[in-house]
């Protein structure tokens, strides 16, 4: 009897850690120097570049996304953390933020997916630069809809409180 309550108990452990990993999003510090490509990004109503968010970690993030036509997409995300970067910046996404991007595309974010350690400021894309001309991609990795995603992104507006 025992024997079988264990065995019960310790297939559950494995199926429930199991199902936990499948859907589990990480993003992973990269370890040694990267090369930040020249990117300039507004937040908040002040301009920054790259070199503003030297010291900042930087991270990957493997994440995958149903564009509106149905397609699964997967990328690899290279950047660096979205609230890291609004620490820097000097401001909080306690009440979330909206991404611009250069075609007046906007993407808004919770205050959850702002904080969420899986939200990128990413600056490559499966190992290519991310977007164009110095703009980068705000990508809350979590997110399985890429509509979510926001490419060419050139200002971060901090939402205020309703």
């Amino acid at each position: 009897m025992r024997s079988k309550m264990s065995r019960a108990k310790a297939l559950c452990l494995v199926f429930l850690f199991c199902l936990a990993l499948s859907g589990c999003v990480r993003a992973e510090k990269v370890e040694g120097k990267v090369d930040v490509p020249p990117f300039t990004i507004v937040i908040d109503g002040n301009e920054y570049t790259e070199s503003a968010f030297a010291d900042l970690p930087i991270y990957e993030c493997t994440a995958t996304s149903t564009n509106r036509y149905g397609t699964e997409e997967t990328y690899v995300y290279t950047g660096y953390c979205l609230s890291d970067v609004l620490d820097t910046a000097g401001v909080t996404g306690e009440h979330g933020v909206t991404t611009v991007g250069a075609d007046g595309y906007e993407v808004d974010l919770t205050a959850k997916e702002t904080e969420d350690s899986t939200t990128l400021l990413a600056f490559y894309r499966d190992g290519k630069t991310s977007a164009e001309d110095g703009t980068v991609f705000v990508v809350p990795c979590k997110s399985d809809f890429s509509p979510d995603y926001a490419k060419v992104v050139e200002e971060i507006v901090v939402n205020e409180a309703a």
